[in-house]
């Protein structure tokens, strides 16, 4: 008998090869023209209404609940721009929480398959649910690097599963991150994106969608006034000694779901301060794409409140902060590795692929930062690092955006051998 699935993303293409070997009782497609779209189910969950049955709705211990509210609180703002504040989240919560009780009630699944680590809204709650029913579960993300994606089981990497088939691939110290990049195709989007929305103007007219849009301006006009991109950038000079903290992109995957208890960035930047000695400066750099979402002026004036703590200039290379200082800290992202590359310890307050590496220390089991100061990396340790690495790398392509980032096409052997991949892990974990 077939193995009951649900899919939470992935392409079309491959769901319809994994349907020759599993029953696909329900797939959640990141499409918004459809009422089981991820996009439409986290900005406007009324219109799958028809999933709901109210008596399949499950009843969670209080902690669990409010745990699950807070994680989703912090996911689903990247999809509500006009929101100021908590209470409006709460009714989406109810609902959402309804229509993820109705979806494995009624489907009643042997595994869930989700093609990203949950930061969205609703597939936190999913990813929830399916942890307190002991759902088998499998958590997908595109690795960086050409050609391999990881499989967990667990929404970050602490749970990794081996792959079958070892991705012939040698260390290499560039990594490709291009969605970093303005560049044209996305400027192009954006231009795309803001015509379509003039011509609907008429929207405008409704009072409250006025308001709304009208706040969102307001905060990024707060944003803008209180941020520290360039802030005495003709004046800054780097400390003699210091760490360095490049600020993540939020609301994003790599706080919301990847950050665990560090999801805050403030509260990860007071520990650090804590960690250091006094004579230690903190150096912060501003992320580029950040907006007004999750930065009010409360953000800056904790900061500006942090002893030996200061803001380095958007213009200025991370390069070279990586290059000038003692080590680097991040709660996940490549700021870490980049670190490791030029090497540099890294403080480590998440979840991140790179989190075994060696160099790499967790900031809640640092005692003494002395024993940073003394550490020293073995020779070659990336490409030993690397080489134990690649055995959870799974051939494939999960997110069609890295293909097009690392300058391929999407076609009939890229799904082939995706899709291959995905089996033989299904296939492994429906008979354990």
């Amino acid at each position: 008998m077939k193995k009951n699935i649900i899919i939470y993303g992935l392409r079309k293409s491959l769901v319809d090869k994994l349907k020759n070997n599993f029953n696909v009782s329900l797939w959640i497609e990141p499409n918004r023209d459809s009422s089981l779209g991820l996009e439409l189910l986290n900005e406007n969950p009324y219109l799958a209404y028809d999933l709901i049955d109210p008596q399949d709705l499950i009843l969670l211990p209080e902690d669990l609940y409010h745990e699950m509210y807070s994680r989703y609180v912090n996911s689903i703002s990247r999809q509500f721009s006009f929101v100021d504040g908590m209470e409006p989240l709460e009714p989406y919560f109810s609902y959402h929480l309804a229509i993820c009780s109705s979806i494995l009630t009624k489907n009643n699944p042997d595994i869930v398959l989700f093609a990203n680590n949950p930061h969205e809204g609703i597939d936190v709650i999913l990813s929830c649910l399916v942890k307190f029913l002991n759902i088998h579960s499998i958590y997908l993300t595109q690795s960086l690097f050409d050609s391999g994606f990881y499989a967990s089981q667990t929404p970050d990497y602490k749970q990794l599963i081996l792959s079958s088939s070892t991705l012939k691939s040698k260390y290499n110290s560039n990594i490709n991150l291009f969605y970093m990049k303005n560049n044209v195709s996305f400027s192009f989007k954006m231009l795309n994106i803001f015509i379509k929305k003039f011509f609907k103007l008429y929207k405008y007219i409704h009072l409250t969608k006025f308001a709304n849009r009208y706040l969102k301006f307001k905060n990024q006009l707060i944003f803008l006034k209180h941020n520290k991109w360039n802030n005495n950038s003709l004046r800054f000079t780097l400390p003699e000694s210091y760490v360095y903290f490049p600020l993540h992109l939020q609301p994003e995957m790599t706080t919301s779901c990847l950050g665990k208890s560090f999801s805050n960035q403030l509260v990860a930047i007071n520990k650090l301060r804590k960690i250091l000695p006094e004579y230690i400066s903190i150096v912060l750099k501003e992320n580029p794409k950040q907006n007004y979402k999750q930065r009010n002026k409360y953000f800056y004036k904790f900061l500006d409140h942090m002893p030996n703590t200061k803001f380095a200039p958007i213009s200025m290379a991370s390069k070279s902060l990586i290059d000038k200082s003692i080590c680097v800290a991040t709660i996940s992202g490549t700021a870490g590795y980049e670190a490791l590359v030029a090497d540099k310890p890294c403080i480590l307050f998440g979840s991140s692929w790179y989190e075994k590496f060696e160099g790499v220390f967790n900031a809640s089991l640092i005692s003494d930062f002395k024993e940073i100061q003394s550490f020293r990396f073995s020779e070659r340790h990336l490409n030993n690092d690397w080489e134990n690495h690649t055995q959870f790398l799974h051939l494939g392509y999960i997110d069609t955006e890295y293909i097009k980032g690392h300058g391929k096409t999407l076609d009939e052997k890229v799904d082939m051998v995706t899709y291959k991949s995905l089996l033989k892990l299904l296939n492994n974990l429906s008979n354990n």
